[in-house]
């Protein structure tokens, strides 16, 4: 204790020393229990702690209150009178928090504490709770809900005092590490999952050793297949080489080669003499030496080619069918033999990963009915629809897999809404929940994308990076996808760290902290096949899937999943109004009468404009807002759209914005023109206008 300090302070109030003490004492107390800090912060604590203990050295024994004062106690009666009366008096926590502010050093005057005061009221039902739980998982949970207090109030100064946001608060930090959650979800998953398929399959490793016989044995087949076919097939050459000699085909072909080959060479050089057609005699000869010539030669080829049929037919064909026939059975065979092992391997899948996905299905929270209710609240695009129809694959069929794979992992997604941007490959916008169809679209392909959106929490994309990135070859660097598959659909910068993954694609590697584990990981449950193949080629990722799946949610997880429902059921309704919209748009920009008068000087003539990127596209013109018979001003700018229509739909909604006074100078052209044309493109809501607006903003421009 800095007793000079305190000597000094004590003596200019004229206070006794060992009452100042005491409240030096106290004031440390306060320090400590309110703002959470202790010596070990150095200089903070003490600034804290004098500030305190000045503004209590006011206390004293007279009770009595100077009329003079307009109510204000006398330094030695603040604590132990007025401010109690104050306190009793206030009508708000924030009139309190006031009061006390002339007591401790916080800054409150014009401040509301009152948020801040229930956030740290719930920061400490947090943290006894943290304390007490010992599930590694819902402590984890309960930490980031913590750190997400920290976070928001973190220059708060009531609710660092209130909350006793301090020492506590690192203490959680370093719990929130997503390098420590994925290494125990990981851990606990793998385990859970081994465990589990023992219990459900007792006899699981047998029937994987079985598979895995079955699958040596169709390669051997197929091996010796190839070699033996490799072998007839150079026999058979031989012996048809052999007939065709013995039997003169193969002379009377040599002699039809060189004859055609003699044509060729005199035609050539017959050509070189030939004349012009203005010389019409001269051409006239040329042509006749050509065709009789070419007659004659013809005649004598044909000759040779009939009567090399004719032995071929008698004495080669039956060679070639011998031969052909003896393939044919081997083949068959060979077939025969495969469809056997594939039969008795379907089994074996169906009894290792059908009862798999059976157990996970029967054990999942989430009902056949509620996943049911659930899909029919995600909104599947009519162009997607569309789309996935010239595949074969119906609508139907993609909700009852969206609903399968919402009750293999637990009812854990919170929206998956179905669209097409006409793309080459399929994707995932796992933060809006978003999955483009686009490519070759099958059941596995939705669960791959599904899956990205598990990664939407935190401790499953931690769980994920961990399992990767323990299994990578890290220290040799990431390769490109396109060098480690020999695939040149991937694009350069597509880069993934190299292990033995049951497939290369498992170890990319993005710029942010997505991967592609879950997705991978969840793809190979679209079918038992799939499942078992998993299971025999890494165990270890099947074990994590499998423990995954069958873990049930906690209820934190399905708090904030309902939450993402709740807004997804809104932007299913604000999608289908936004659709509408521009529906309707399209339906009134069509009308080819005002773009003959109005309308004609804003869209350019220019179609397929330019020879790059631009080419095929359409030129609109927009400009300076004023009479709309005028036509473009002086204030023009250009944009190119993909086609006439969606050109028309932008020129149409540009001049609705200025009809209805929404631009009105050239300043708002400038700042609005580019946006509308970009809302109209990507089809979202245009600019100044929000989702209600919508139903009542187009109507027929005057």
């Amino acid at each position: 204790m800095p007793t000079p300090l305190v000597k000094k302070l004590a003596e200019e109030n004229g206070i006794d020393i060992q009452e100042a003490e005491k409240w030096w004492d106290k004031a440390m107390k306060i320090v400590e229990e309110q703002a959470g800090l202790s010596e070990d912060d150095g200089e903070d604590y003490w600034k804290y702690v004098v500030g305190v203990f000045k503004k209590s050295m006011g206390a004293g024994e007279d009770d009595s209150i100077s009329e003079s004062s307009g109510g204000r106690p006398g330094k030695k009666d603040r604590l132990k009178v007025v401010y109690p009366q104050r306190v009793r008096e206030a009508r708000s926590f924030s009139e309190i928090l006031q009061i006390f502010s002339m007591l401790f050093p916080y800054a409150v005057d014009s401040h509301s504490w009152d948020a801040e005061y229930e956030a740290a009221k719930k920061f400490r039902v947090l943290f006894e709770g943290f304390q007490q739980e010992s599930d590694v998982e819902r402590k984890y949970e309960i930490a980031c809900e913590m750190e997400e207090f920290s976070r928001s109030f973190r220059y708060k100064g009531g609710f660092l005092t209130m909350a006793g946001d301090g020492a506590e608060s690192r203490e959680v930090l370093k719990f929130v590490a997503p390098s420590s959650i994925g290494a125990f979800l990981l851990e606990r998953n793998c385990q859970e999952g081994e465990n589990a398929i023992a219990e459900i399959i007792p006899d699981y490793k047998e029937k994987l050793s079985a598979q895995r016989d079955l699958q040596a044995r169709m390669d051997q087949i197929e091996r010796d297949y190839g070699l033996n076919l490799s072998d007839t097939l150079l026999r058979k050459k031989e012996e048809v080489d052999s007939a065709k000699r013995e039997c003169g085909v193969l002379g009377l072909q040599t002699r039809a080669d060189a004859l055609k080959n003699e044509q060729w060479e005199w035609t050539r050089n017959h050509t070189r003499t030939m004349p012009l057609r203005s010389e019409a005699e001269a051409y006239a000869r040329w042509q006749r030496e050509l065709d009789d010539y070419n007659g004659e030669k013809g005649k004598r080829f044909q000759e040779l080619m009939d009567k090399s049929y004719e032995l071929e037919n008698i004495h080669v064909k039956p060679v070639r069918d011998r031969w052909n026939a003896e393939i044919a059975q081997a083949e068959n065979e060979r077939n025969r033999e495969v469809s056997l092992l594939q039969e008795a391997e379907r089994e074996l899948e169906d009894a290792v990963g059908g009862a798999l996905i059976f157990k996970i299905l029967e054990s999942s929270p989430v009902t056949k009915e509620d996943a049911g209710q659930w899909v029919k609240n995600q909104r599947v695009s009519k162009s997607a629809v569309i789309r996935l129809k010239k595949q074969g694959y119906e609508e139907s069929a993609l909700r009852d897999h969206m609903a399968e794979f919402y009750r293999l992992t637990g009812g854990r997604i919170g929206k998956a809404f179905i669209e097409t941007k006409g793309d080459k490959r399929a994707k995932a916008a796992f933060w809006d929940g978003t999955i483009y169809i686009d490519g070759s679209f099958t059941k596995r392909t939705l669960f791959h994308e599904m899956g990205h959106l598990l990664e939407r929490e935190p401790k499953l994309e931690a769980m994920a990076e961990t399992f990767r990135d323990g299994r990578a070859k890290k220290e040799k660097g990431t390769k490109t996808l396109k060098s480690i598959t020999n695939n040149p659909a991937y694009r350069s910068d597509e880069v993934a760290y190299t292990d033995d993954f049951f497939d290369p694609y498992v170890g990319k590697v993005y710029r942010n902290n997505c991967t592609e584990v879950l997705s991978m990981g969840t793809q190979m449950f679209s079918s038992p096949q799939d499942a078992t193949f998993l299971a025999s080629r890494d165990p270890q990722m099947f074990n994590m899937m499998l423990g995954f799946m069958l873990s049930k949610p906690t209820a934190r997880e399905i708090a904030k999943k309902e939450m993402i429902q709740e807004v997804a059921s809104d932007m299913v309704s604000e999608r289908d109004r936004l659709d509408k919209f521009y529906q309707t748009l399209t339906k009134r920009a069509k009308d080819g009468s005002f773009w003959e008068g109005k309308g004609s000087g804003l869209i350019s003539r220019l179609e397929g404009y330019g020879n790059g990127k631009g080419s095929g596209k359409t030129m609109v013109l927009y400009y300076y807002p004023g009479d709309l018979q005028q036509g473009p001003g002086e204030y023009v700018q250009s944009s190119f759209f993909k086609n006439r229509q969606a050109a028309k739909n932008f020129a149409y909604l540009y001049l609705l914005y200025v009809q209805k006074g929404i631009i009105t100078s050239k300043d708002e052209a400038s700042r609005l023109s580019y946006a509308i044309a970009n809302c109209v493109l990507r089809k979202t809501i245009p600019p100044k206008l929000t989702i209600d607006d919508l139903p009542t903003f187009i109507e027929e421009l005057k």
